[in-house]
Formats: C-alpha cells, sequence, structure tokens
C-alpha cells in the first residue's frame, strides 16, 4: 500500500511536470526532463510526508488503545484515633526523650578543621576601615 501511494506520486508529479515542460515556449527537451524530474521529486516528499503523518496517527491510536484503564483502588479501612495515637506515643524514641536525665554520646565530637581556632574575627574597626576603602574608590 505504502509503495503504491509512492508510485502513484512520484508519476503524477512527473506528468504534472512533464505538461508544465510541455506548456513552456521554446521549451528545449532538457527542460521539460528537469521539470519533470523535479515534479517527480516533489512528489515523492509529498508521499513521503503523507506516510509519515499516517504511520504517526496510527502510532498514537494504537498507544491510546493498549493504555489499560485503571484499577480503582480498593477501599481503605482506617484505624481509629486512639489505636493511631497510641501507637505514636509507644515509639522507643518517645520514651527516651521524656526520660529527664542527661544522656552522654557513644561517640565524642571531634573535627579535623583547626582553621577557625587560630583566626579570630575581625573587628569591627577594620570591617569600617574595608567600607571606607570601597566607598573611596567608588567615588573616584
Amino acid at each position: 500500500m505504502d509503495l503504491l501511494l509512492i508510485i502513484i506520486l512520484a508519476c503524477v508529479g512527473a506528468l504534472l511536470g512533464f505538461g508544465i515542460g510541455v506548456i513552456l515556449p521554446a521549451a528545449s527537451v532538457s527542460l521539460v526532463v528537469l521539470t519533470s524530474c523535479s515534479f517527480s521529486a516533489l512528489g515523492l516528499a509529498a508521499a513521503y510526508g503523507l506516510l509519515m503523518m499516517a504511520k504517526s496517527h496510527s502510532r498514537k491510536a494504537r498507544q491510546a488503545a493498549s493504555k489499560p484503564a485503571r484499577k480503582p483502588r480498593p477501599p481503605q479501612t482506617r484505624r481509629r484515633f486512639e489505636e493511631r495515637l497510641a501507637s505514636f506515643v509507644d515509639q522507643r524514641g518517645s520514651r527516651e526523650m521524656r526520660s529527664r536525665e542527661p544522656r552522654s554520646s557513644a561517640m565524642p565530637f571531634w573535627t579535623s578543621l583547626t582553621r577557625f581556632v587560630r583566626i579570630p574575627p575581625r573587628s569591627s574597626l577594620s570591617i569600617r576601615q574595608a567600607l571606607w576603602n570601597i566607598r573611596r574608590l567608588l567615588r573616584r
């Protein structure tokens, strides 16, 4: 079917080009052949475009038909609020948080960054001087 469409449109294009080439005044044989071939190429391009559009349309229709309908979810049974609250309060972490005794960590604090220990913060005077220098440079 596809090949038949391509052949028909190529022949129609070639005949149309031949007709236009013959109608032109003082048309040589080469001009008639040129118009016939160019219109045949246009017919082939049109056939290719039509086939691609048809295949795209059929692919989309096939995908839409193959999508299964969504199954409805089964109804969920909800537990009573008192049961949910009891299971939430009964967790292990909440007991540890409620105890008043201090908890010591199994891993002591450590850090490999000693850079912050050596460099003291800048004083307000040094920051103010930097801002004055910036203002002075911008006003020049």
